[in-house]
This record gives C-alpha cells, structure tokens and sequence, in this order.
C-alpha cells in the first residue's frame, strides 16, 4: 500500500515552468532536474501518436509529481483537484505545467503529430495510481 500524502494540493498548485531556450539555426531547451524542475528526474516518457482530440491520462497519483511539455503540437492539461478545474494549454516546447499530487489530470492533444514528454520524480508504481474518478474524490474527502 502507498503511504497516504499528508497534504493535499489544489489546482492552484498547478503552474506554467518556462525552460531555458537558445536559439541559433535551430533551438536547444534545456531541462535539468536539480534547477529547472521542483523535484529530481526519475523517469522520463513521451506520448505520440494519439488523434487529434484523443485523451491520455484520465488519472491521478498519490505520490507521483509531474512535469508536462509538449516538444511538438498542442496539447491541454485539464486539472481537478475535486472542487475546482484548470485548464493549462501546451504550444512551446520551452513551456510545460507542473502537476502536483493528488491532482486528476488528463490530456488532450490538439494537433497532428502531438508529442507529449513528462518528467516523474518517481518510477513507475501501479499502486500510486487512483484511475477511478469516484474514488478519488473519496480519497480527497478522506484525506482532509
């Protein structure tokens, strides 16, 4: 079992980063986990391929914390802490949002060709994931 967080975070906690970018014939964003990211890289994965208006994510983590950049085309992070939605569009790959736990969060990639890249600061653990939307709401209620 996942120890449970001692606090929650709302989606006021969910922010725009903006990377370090050099332009000369071409662009070279720089993204390092003890400066540019509120936490150190544990895994790193990318999304592509998904239709224009396709949906990923459509879940929460427990402990799990996140940062989202779209390195090519536009995607929207729509975040839920329960109460309150936020919606955060993606459109530069200098740009990303930062998603707190327990934060329901999923994607929506807006145009062809889409690439979603997400730094964790953890490995992958099944047991972090809440992917029903009615038990995380019980797990918000519960964990006030």
């Amino acid at each position: 079992m996942t120890p449970h967080r001692s606090r929650l975070a709302s989606v006021d906690e969910v922010v725009y980063l903006r990377f370090r970018k050099y332009v000369n014939d071409g662009s070279l964003i720089v993204v390092e986990g003890s400066g540019d990211l509120p936490f150190p890289i544990a895994r790193v994965f990318y999304i592509q391929g998904v239709s224009v208006g396709g949906v990923r994510g459509d879940h929460a983590h427990i402990n799990c914390k996140q940062v989202l950049v779209s390195a090519h085309g536009k995607c929207e992070v729509i975040c839920d802490d329960g109460t309150r939605k936020a919606t955060f569009e993606l459109s530069s790959p200098d740009q990303a949002v930062y998603v707190p736990p327990p934060i329901w969060a999923f994607e929506r990639f807006l145009t062809p060709g889409a690439v979603l890249v997400v730094f964790a600061d953890v490995r992958y653990d099944e047991t972090d994931y809440i992917r029903d939307y009615s038990e995380f709401q019980r797990y918000r209620r519960e964990e006030r």
